[in-house]
């Protein structure tokens, strides 16, 4: 989880870990998706970590279909890329 960018989630039932690092990728990343218990869990440790939280819970599930270490699809780079472009200087996260 500590090269989360940034979660996305439906509530507690589900939730994405992004990383993007525009030094290194040429997209943002799904590093896992999590459900149940364990969203629960990784909502409160990403918040104690400072890691930004997005509730959104379509893009949520449409980013869920990706495989661990794939990048999003280019037809939500929009939707992600607004969320990305409200955090605070990448740099910093």
């Amino acid at each position: 989880m500590q090269s989360a960018t940034l979660v996305i989630h439906a509530g507690f039932e589900m939730a994405v870990l992004l990383r993007y690092d525009p030094e290194q990728d040429t997209a943002p990343c799904v590093l896992t998706v999590v459900t149940g218990a364990t969203a629960r869990r990784i909502l409160g440790d990403a918040l104690s970590a400072g890691i930004p939280l997005a509730e959104d819970p379509a893009l949520t599930r449409l980013l869920a279909r990706r495989s661990p270490g794939s990048p999003i699809p280019e037809a939500q780079y929009e939707n992600v890329a607004s969320i990305l472009g409200n955090l605070p200087n990448l740099a910093d996260i």
